[in-house]
């Protein structure tokens, strides 16, 4: 305590040290979570694309009185989200990388779609890339009747 109460300067610079650390510290912290609201977003647009499929193909179920394969229904799923083809990661402008789903369909009168895949983003502080968090992801869409 007898640094603080020093009036020769030595007090002020550690203050300024303490103050610039808290500041940096806080700065850390806001970035991480712009991280986490991008895998949050990207979820619920993942959740949203899987949830038109299981209503697509219940409705196409209903309509056309066929139940429709489980190969089929992941092969719309691989379309709506962008997996043409057998490519790896698709990447977005914000900069994440979505390695490619795996699915887990059950069929029935109740469609259940479950995906599960890596997304990958890059955690940046000051224009500079420090490191990629990879979160592992796992999205459930369903579709049941009312009784």
């Amino acid at each position: 305590m007898k640094i603080l109460k020093d009036k020769s300067g030595v007090s002020y610079v550690l203050v300024c040290v303490i103050v610039l650390f808290a500041s940096m510290l806080i700065y850390a912290g806001l970035e991480y979570n712009s991280v986490l609201s991008v895998v949050e977003s990207q979820k619920q647009e993942v959740s949203f694309e899987l949830d038109k499929v299981t209503a697509e193909s219940a409705r196409e179920n209903i309509e056309n009185g066929a139940t429709i394969s489980t190969e089929d229904i992941e092969q719309r799923a691989f379309s709506t989200l962008g997996f043409y083809d057998t490519s790896i990661q698709i990447k977005d402008g914000i900069g994440y990388s979505m390695s490619r789903p795996s699915f887990s369909v059950i069929t029935g009168t109740d469609i259940t779609i479950t995906a599960e895949y890596e997304l990958t983003v890059p955690f940046r502080l000051i224009d500079a890339e420090v490191i990629e968090i990879t979160v592992p992801v796992r999205v459930t869409a369903k579709y049941y009747e009312r009784n």
